[in-house]
């Protein structure tokens, strides 16, 4: 039983992963030196990938003559050459963390008049969305604070951080998105704030030294594998405002000993609760979530089991 246990955690593990490869859906991909690209339908230009080994590197604001706009989902990964970058003003647009895994990169520069995106100590931003794209994956402060007016924690945008032990979210943030906090194994403890409304998919996936989330009331869904293998949380508070817990979201959470389900919660996903071998759920009475539990063979109480202990 452990053995098809753990194939199946590894099997996730490999779906709640950031894409390690762009997907070109289709289209035709074209070389211009050391880089990949796209045309876009307005006839610019996406960069796709990268294969130089400089150190230092200056992305061309054209290539094959025609305008460099976008900067594409993980353009850059692995590029373990290179410790710094400079975005031309010609670029209006980023995937994905373009910069994920790049073991020594630790200058991310635009200019101080980019239209826009800027950085803040070496933290990539994107102007019109106030949003964070990259934070370097080489930086090796344990501790970083997110600067008040950031809405938008972007798409992988910490993954595999691994020094973090504390990152403190302002109250601006209304958005973590999709594995922004993939893999930071050394994150001990987040506190969402009030006004975040979405966790993403795989938001703290394998964040392994994960101890306790606070989500306040205004998050409405809890994504896809958001929690998967945070072995280590032990508290996680689920308020009335979720209607919505996705597939896998606390799966192979082992510490996790008791969680109250609000009666408002109506979606309960694929064995978002498996592998919580300690796990008691607390359900109202004739809920979905007891339904849940009923058909899945989850361990579960009422939220006055106990009253008669009081009586």
């Amino acid at each position: 039983m452990k053995r098809i246990l753990f194939v199946l955690l590894a099997a996730i593990l490999l779906l709640s992963l950031p894409a390690c490869v762009t997907a070109e859906e289709e289209r035709e991909i074209l070389k211009s030196g050391d880089f990949s690209y796209a045309i876009l339908n307005d006839g610019t230009v996406e960069i796709t990938g990268w294969y130089g080994s400089e150190t230092t590197l200056e992305i061309p604001s054209t290539l094959d003559g025609k305008k460099v706009t976008r900067i594409g989902d993980r353009a850059f990964p692995w590029c373990d050459s290179l410790t710094a970058v400079t975005i031309p003003d010609s670029v209006s647009e980023m995937g994905a963390n373009p910069f994920i895994y790049c073991a020594k990169l630790t200058s991310i520069n635009v200019s101080p008049t980019h239209p826009y995106f800027a950085t803040i100590d070496g933290v990539l931003y994107e102007k019109a969305t106030k949003k964070l794209v990259c934070y370097p994956y080489a930086f090796t402060a344990t501790e970083f604070a997110i600067p008040q007016g950031i809405a938008v924690i972007g798409d992988e945008a910490f993954s595999w951080c691994s020094s973090l032990t504390t990152v403190t979210i302002p109250d601006s943030v209304t958005t973590i998105g999709n594995s922004a906090f993939h893999s930071c194994y050394s994150l001990t403890a987040v506190t969402i704030p009030n006004g975040v409304t979405t966790i993403g998919n795989s938001a703290f996936a394998w964040c392994s030294s994960l101890t306790a989330v606070t989500i306040p009331d205004s998050v409405t869904s809890i994504g896809d594998y958001a929690f998967i293998g945070c072995k280590s949380l032990t508290a996680v508070t689920i308020p009335d405002s979720v209607t919505s817990i996705g597939d896998y979201a606390f799966i192979g959470c082992k510490s996790l000993t008791a969680v109250t389900i609000p009666d408002s919660v109506t979606s309960i996903g694929d064995q978002a609760f498996s592998s919580c071998d300690n796990l008691t759920l607390t359900v109202p009475h004739d809920s979905y979530a007891e339904a849940y539990c009923k058909e899945n063979g989850l361990k579960y109480i009422y939220p006055d089991t106990n009253d008669w202990l009081n009586n």
